[in-house]
């Protein structure tokens, strides 16, 4: 029963909702900030509008001069592990 795996919600019948649902039609639900599961939501999708492909060197420099985390997460930084600090004591 796939109706199980989904989190629980007042807001409609899941089972009812599965089987009624048409093509392109999706039952979704994402994380919420604090990590749970948010409200189960029914929605259309829509086919990706991407190739299948690796970017070229000009694409990904593109995409990171314009991205607003790059600065933050392409930062190397090497910490120190749990592990090396176990190893110290």
């Amino acid at each position: 029963m796939a109706a199980a795996n989904f989190p629980v919600t007042e807001h409609f019948d899941i089972e009812k909702t599965l089987i009624s649902m048409g093509i392109g039609e999706a039952l979704v639900t994402v994380l919420s900030e604090k990590g749970t599961p948010t409200p189960l939501a029914v929605t259309m999708m829509r086919a990706p509008m991407s190739r299948m492909d690796v970017l070229t060197d000009d694409e990904l420099k593109d995409i990171v001069s314009n991205s607003k985390i790059a600065r933050k997460y392409n930062e190397v930084i090497d910490r120190e592990s749990a592990y090396e600090m176990l190893k110290k004591k």
